[in-house]
């Protein structure tokens, strides 16, 4: 399959899912994936991103969590992270 198919039908599937409560819930779940350059390397590739925040306080402004972050290409990168969240 050429490079350019692949790159189409990446962006195709790609979407992104956040299952936030709008009334100021006190968890966030939030899921995304879709095409990733990397520069250093000059290719494309799949990745995919999820984390997990528990918000504080009466208004539930500020939270705190962990992400993962995957790109699936020859060499396959991870990064886990710790997040502070305000909004």
């Amino acid at each position: 399959m050429s490079k350019t198919l692949i790159i189409i039908l990446l962006l195709i599937i790609s979407f992104q899912l956040v299952a936030e409560d709008h009334h100021h819930s006190k968890y966030e779940i939030g899921l995304s994936n879709g095409v990733v350059y990397n520069f250093n390397e000059e290719d494309i590739a799949y990745g995919i991103h999820i984390h997990f925040i528990k918000n504080f306080g009466i208004s539930r402004k500020v939270g705190v969590g962990v992400g993962y972050e995957a790109i699936f290409d020859e060499h396959k990168h991870n990064t886990l992270s710790v997040l502070l969240h305000y909004k």
